[in-house]
């Protein structure tokens, strides 16, 4: 369960990240757009978009290794709920025993 938080802490510092990199960008190209010239403007939309693909790789990545957590996690809870039910069914029956024996 702990990993599961930590990779999505992971995946928001990175959604943050992205975020803050795309707006930071698209500021430079706003302010730069008046006096740029066409070819370096079509350089920073390529920069962005493949800083934006970037982004979105490990985004989705993050997101699998999230939806993979989740799933062993929940995995995990099923195990665990059978061992306690199983665990309680043994010791239901050791009480049984130790009352059968001490009063016969």
């Amino acid at each position: 369960m702990e990993d599961s938080r930590e990779t999505t802490a992971d995946i928001q510092r990175q959604l943050t990240k992205a975020t803050g990199e795309a707006s930071a960008l698209r500021q430079k190209a706003e302010v730069a757009e008046e006096g740029i010239r066409p070819e370096e403007m079509e350089d920073i939309k390529r920069k962005m978009g493949v800083r934006l693909q970037d982004s979105e790789s490990q985004l989705e990545a993050a997101l699998g290794k999230a939806v993979s957590m989740e799933k062993a996690k929940n995995r995990l809870q099923v195990e665990l709920e059978a061992v306690a039910e199983d665990l309680e069914k043994v010791s239901f029956q050791n009480n049984l025993t130790c009352v059968n024996r001490c009063y016969v």
